[in-house]
């Protein structure tokens, strides 16, 4: 009683009562006292916090982990260069809007070692704003934030095995080689591309449709059907 009379706070009488539960034991094994039970105080869970955000829809195919992610992504100011994601676990998967949606997600960010960078929203609720009905093929990255579909293309060109002969969609700049790269950054991801027809010239941004191939990161390459320019 004196501890709580004390103390306000029952993580820091927990402390206390720690240290003396520990000496007592002492002194009981060494029969200075009678044998005794004592427990720590219960500590009520401070309350949980619910946060949203508000952006666009996507999935995420995690190859190394053999998992299905679910993010809600942005850009943090107007220049389009510095985007966020937010890695979030849906209540239900059976009601998710179409990929590429705007949607406000809300749940309780929690760390967890599955989530791929060690935080996500958990039994998060999904309102759809805006939905998203001209997602193209199997694999359209233009739904994607900028580092998503770097990590998209990533598990790609690692495991060619799921991904060669799936339809995909990705925007970027065109790069000496006839390849796509990242739009903004240079060496953070490229693609060699297959086309039958005059590519676009070096630094020129562009959506392209085709065919992801390949059966190693070595030979990875995307045959396309059409690139249309920015």
């Amino acid at each position: 009683m004196y501890l709580r009379d004390t103390i306000s706070n029952d993580v820091s009488i927990n402390s206390y009562l720690r240290d003396l539960i520990t000496t007592a034991h002492f002194w009981m094994n060494e029969e200075y006292i009678p044998h005794f039970k004592m427990q720590a105080i219960k500590v009520d869970k401070a309350p949980v916090e619910a946060y949203t955000k508000e952006g666009i829809f996507t999935v995420l195919y995690d190859s190394y982990n053999g998992r299905t992610r679910y993010y809600v992504w942005g850009y943090s100011d107007k220049t389009l260069c510095c985007d966020w994601q937010w890695e979030f676990v849906p209540q239900s998967t059976e009601d998710l809007p179409m990929i590429g949606s705007h949607v406000k997600v809300t749940g309780t960010l929690v760390k967890n070692e599955n989530a791929l960078d060690g935080y996500w929203s958990e039994e998060s609720t999904v309102q759809t704003v805006t939905n998203f009905v001209s997602m193209y093929g199997d694999y359209d990255l233009t739904t994607m934030s900028p580092t998503l579909a770097r990590v998209q293309i990533m598990n790609m060109i690692n495991h060619t095995s799921e991904y060669s002969g799936k339809t995909v969609k990705v925007y970027g700049r065109v790069m000496q080689g006839s390849m796509i790269q990242h739009p903004y950054y240079d060496n953070a991801w490229s693609l060699p591309l297959e086309y039958d027809k005059l590519i676009p010239s070096i630094g020129t941004y562009i959506t392209v449709t085709g065919t992801f191939s390949g059966t190693s990161y070595d030979n990875s390459k995307i045959v396309v059907r059409d690139i249309e320019l920015d």
